[in-house]
């Protein structure tokens, strides 16, 4: 059985002669840097390391060098353009009362959105009064809110009626409309 050579028309590109690639881009030519450009990129290194001749002189010189460990200069098109900064670990910013107040808004409707997916999983509709596991979205701690927090006025936009009710009020018309034996199920239907 005689072996294929590795540069021949049916290897893959990456594998082909340096003459083949006269059109690509350049080591150090950073100006059209895309996807394809650092495609090539990595595959004229994966032939590189196949056999050193298979790319042009250019790729091999800069490979020569990376392979040497010398420092090569990070391209300026290719550094960010802002100060890296952690996204997870950012410094804590300042709030004031206006989004706290707003922090917590948002909780209570994640609170009301889950009364509305959840809800109908407590409702009184065994008559055998067997316990039913409650979801711990449906409880205002599972949101952070505390004792401190039940008479504390939230709007209620909404829900119609007046602009503001407690914490306390909210909670208690949410067990209402979607705990009761007659439980509404207003997003869509599981299977118990």
């Amino acid at each position: 059985m005689s072996r294929q050579n590795p540069l021949s028309s049916a290897s893959p590109a990456f594998l082909q002669p340096a003459s083949a690639a006269a059109d690509q881009p350049r080591p150090g030519k950073t100006a059209n840097v895309s996807a394809q450009s650092i495609e090539f990129a990595e595959a004229q290194y994966t032939a590189y390391l196949y056999d050193r001749n298979a790319v042009s002189p250019d790729w091999r010189e800069y490979f020569d060098e990376l392979q040497a460990g010398h420092d090569i200069p990070e391209p300026e098109s290719l550094s960010a353009p802002f100060p890296l900064r952690s996204l997870f670990h950012a410094s804590a910013p300042h709030h004031s009362s206006t989004s706290d107040t707003s922090a917590l808004q948002e909780r209570l409707d994640q609170l009301i959105r889950n009364y509305r997916v959840r809800g109908h999983i407590v409702a009184a509709i065994d008559p055998l009064h067997g316990v039913r596991p409650r979801p711990a979205e449906l409880d205002p701690a599972f949101y952070g809110f505390g004792d401190e927090h039940m008479d504390m006025r939230f709007s209620t936009e909404w829900f119609g009626g007046p602009e503001q009710h407690t914490l306390r009020e909210m909670i208690d018309w949410l067990q209402t409309t979607y705990c009761r034996s007659i439980g509404v199920q207003f997003m869509h239907i599981d299977s118990l």
